[in-house]
């Protein structure tokens, strides 16, 4: 990750990413997710989002599937950069949520990197994935 400021680089940051999850059809098919690239709007920018893992997130994780499945305070980590619905980045969740690593088709960045850039991006701010 590089955050450019016109042609000068102020930050530079390792991402993690992991795959979109298949797509699943009406008939059980099962599709190639798109790519995880292109250029992004940020939509909106949140400290310690409440999340509510899906029954897979705890079932991949190992751990029994609560129910009702609960809402974490922070469950995706203390910063998260919403670019699309399914796309994210966002700082490491924190030990007791069932996901560890990044969310499935999104970035995961070290919260100190997150944490020095946040003042400097909002709505509207683009985000190039190559």
């Amino acid at each position: 990750m590089s955050l450019r400021v016109g042609d000068r680089i102020v930050r530079e940051a390792a991402l993690e990413t992991r795959p979109p999850r298949p797509i699943r059809t009406a008939s059980g098919e099962s599709l190639p997710p798109a790519p995880l690239s292109g250029a992004f709007t940020v939509r909106e920018k949140l400290e310690a989002p409440a999340w509510k893992p899906p029954a897979w997130v705890w079932a991949e994780a190992g751990r029994a599937v609560p129910t009702p499945l609960p809402e974490l305070s922070g469950g995706l980590g203390r910063y998260v950069v919403v670019l699309t619905d399914e796309v994210v980045l966002h700082s490491p969740p924190p030990a007791d949520s069932p996901l560890q690593g990044p969310k499935p088709g999104s970035f995961l960045a070290p919260e100190a990197d997150l944490a020095a850039i946040w003042k400097r991006i909002g709505p509207e701010t683009r985000v190039y994935v190559f």
